[in-house]
């Protein structure tokens, strides 16, 4: 497996949500392989949201189709919190038409996985991307403002 180098802390709390356990476990296994040493799981948004707002996690894998709070609507409230700004976010979905993948993105997202072809290296690239994507996202938002 290439090693892919992560700008990140892994001691800091991940939180993973999914409404199917086998989902929720299987990536809970790959995210203690590539060394985060805290994950926490959520059943649905509404659960997510109030673990987020109670903890400093360092990155949020959400599924999109949830019961209760989806994980469109749990992006979108983590967003309108300054807090979580520069948190990067991965949407979980089984659904990977360019429709669901834009939706995905306007709302908040940084990247994607899609499920069924979770393998631990894609992961790890999928996790760097949304990091560095969200330092790219937030370097701009620093310029504009100096600029104005």
């Amino acid at each position: 497996m290439e090693n892919v180098e992560l700008d990140i802390d892994l001691r800091k709390p991940v939180v993973i949500v999914d409404d199917d356990d086998v989902v929720l476990k299987h990536l809970s296994v790959i995210l203690t392989k590539i060394g985060f040493t805290d994950i926490r799981e959520a059943a649905n948004g509404q659960k997510a949201l109030v673990t987020m707002l109670n903890t400093n996690s360092e990155l949020l894998i959400t599924d999109v189709d949830m019961p209760v709070m989806d994980g469109i609507q749990l992006v979108k409230q983590l967003r309108k919190n300054p807090r979580f700004n520069p948190l990067p976010i991965l949407a979980l979905t089984a659904n990977d038409t360019k429709e669901m993948v834009l939706k995905t993105l306007k709302a908040g997202v940084d990247s994607y996985l899609i499920k069924g072809k979770i393998q631990e290296q894609e992961v790890m690239v999928k996790v760097k991307e949304a990091i560095d994507l969200r330092k790219q996202k937030l370097k701009k938002k620093a310029v504009k403002r100096k600029m104005f």
